[in-house]
């Protein structure tokens, strides 16, 4: 029962790259790549936390209403692997209730784990199965890990300077055809009471765009997740 698929990367060879963003969405930042988005015309998948469908929905109608996919990554973002079988099933249940009221449920469910965590662990995985048997786990092959680095980012100089440096890395080792590309929405206001980020919108923005560049650059697509794209 514990079969279901995880996708971290799309076919090679076909000319897609499939750019995710998860955590949202947050007021400022969401809006920001989706206007970058909208710049390039390009399209993205959220991976969106329940609890903030429900606290921003006009954000939430944005995103689907301009073509971007829309899907789960669970209620308030616990790790998986420290949830028992009932709760992983209740933030499965609650994000997918929420989802529905902005666009069809989902016949394969698209989730991506919180920190990627459980992914590979079978008492998760059963869990997740026993809940719906079609889900498809989305995990990643490209990440700049910018928790690393942007809490330095405090200027628009050093913003810029941040992101040429975490794309450079990747450009000399990643493969990008076929990839699945993975971005952060960070909140301004962090919800856990963290410092905060006024940078933020502009940190993703230009991270954001300076992927769509080197996408561009290497004459890929960048698509939306669906179970077609997935298969």
């Amino acid at each position: 029962m514990s079969d279901f698929p995880t996708l971290t990367r799309l076919a090679a060879g076909e000319g897609r790259v499939a750019v995710t963003i998860d955590d949202g969405p947050n007021p400022d930042t969401t809006l920001a790549m989706l206007d970058v988005l909208a710049a390039y015309g390009a399209k993205a998948s959220f991976f969106a936390c329940g609890i903030n469908l429900e606290r921003f929905p006009a954000l939430a109608a944005r995103i689907v209403a301009e073509g971007h996919g829309l899907f789960s990554h669970a209620w308030d973002h616990p790790a998986f692997d420290t949830l028992d079988a009932a709760g992983i099933r209740d933030q499965l249940e609650r994000t997918e209730a929420a989802l529905i009221r902005f666009r069809p449920a989902e016949a394969a469910p698209l989730v991506r784990f919180p920190f990627g965590a459980g992914v590979d662990d079978p008492a998760v995985r059963q869990a997740v199965a026993t809940w719906n048997p079609a889900t498809v786990a989305v995990q990643w092959s490209i990440c700049a890990e910018e928790w690393t680095f942007i809490d330095s980012c405090r200027t628009p100089a050093r913003i810029q300077e941040g992101v040429a440096g975490a794309v450079d890395r990747l450009s000399a080792t990643a493969d990008w055809d076929g990839a699945v590309v993975l971005l952060h929405d960070w909140p301004t206001i962090p919800a856990d009471g963290g410092p905060p980020k006024p940078l933020a919108a502009a940190f993703c923005a230009g991270l954001l765009e300076a992927y769509l560049i080197e996408i561009r650059r290497r004459r890929l697509t960048p698509v939306p997740l669906t179970a077609h794209t997935c298969g």
